[in-house]
């Protein structure tokens, strides 16, 4: 009796001494899961997701089980990405802290508008995308802005424009010649086109002279990379008076 009685007393002794470990190590056993960046690119969306030093926190069987934090996460318009699959077991960690690798996205170049930029010849050139533009709209002197860029064939570009007024704005495509490849004239503004040669390209922001718009503006620009099965043309030859004008900008449907 007596031995059963320290058995006992010995279980009792240990099962404490381990409970006390657990509360003074901060031991906590993590929920199983699976992280997900799905496939994909939104219409008419924008930006990449970004971030770096992602934990899964939280007890398993726990209301905060598999939360998610860290610093930096950002997510813009749509997502042009890749799966990512990590499959986390269980896992008895100290403070609950599982890392996970996390895919990094090209930087996005920021550049800001600079006058005079109305005509082709004039155009602010965009050396790499994604590419982030802030500007504003001409005002009563109406016009636009113009913006090229220099890309290789077989590209699907997506061009989205966000603005603080959207009174008499279009949003314009061309190509090396100043012919029109698509436009926009209806927020939200997006583009999306194949390049189907490699050289410039020409995008225009337009605002109406009745509109007297001011207001700034922010021109998302990105392209994928290039796609299969598509035969390329020879780009297209500029007409020296044509680049000396701006951009053509047909009359609303």
């Amino acid at each position: 009796m007596l031995h059963l009685l320290m058995n006992m007393k010995s279980r009792w002794i240990l099962l404490l001494g381990l409970s006390l470990l657990f509360l003074l190590t901060g031991v906590t056993v993590l929920a199983a899961g699976t992280i997900t960046i799905p496939t994909g690119r939104a219409t008419g969306g924008g930006q990449v997701m970004t971030g770096e030093s992602y934990t899964i926190v939280g007890s398993a069987g726990q209301p905060d089980a598999g939360r998610m934090s860290g610093g930096n996460l950002r997510v813009n318009g749509g997502v042009i990405g890749e799966v990512i699959l990590t499959p986390q077991a269980p896992v008895l960690a100290p403070r609950a802290y599982l890392p996970i690798a996390w895919h990094r996205y090209p930087q996005w170049l920021r550049l800001d508008e600079s006058e005079p930029n109305n005509l082709f010849n004039d155009a602010n050139s965009i050396p790499s995308l994604p590419a982030l533009v802030s500007g504003s709209h001409d005002g009563a002197a109406g016009g636009g802005d113009v913006f090229s860029l220099s890309l290789e064939a077989r590209r699907e570009v997506e061009v989205t424009l966000s603005t603080q007024d959207v009174s008499g704005v279009q949003l314009l495509a061309y190509d090396a010649a100043g012919v029109e490849i698509t436009r926009d004239y209806a927020e939200p503004f997006a583009l999306s086109f194949t390049t189907a040669y490699s050289g410039v390209y020409y995008v225009y922001i337009f605002t109406s002279v009745e509109a007297n718009n001011d207001a700034s503006y922010t021109l998302y620009l990105q392209a994928g990379s290039p796609l299969h099965g598509i035969q390329a043309i020879t780009a297209p030859t500029a007409d020296a008076d044509t680049l000396s004008q701006p951009p053509k900008v047909g009359p609303l449907p």
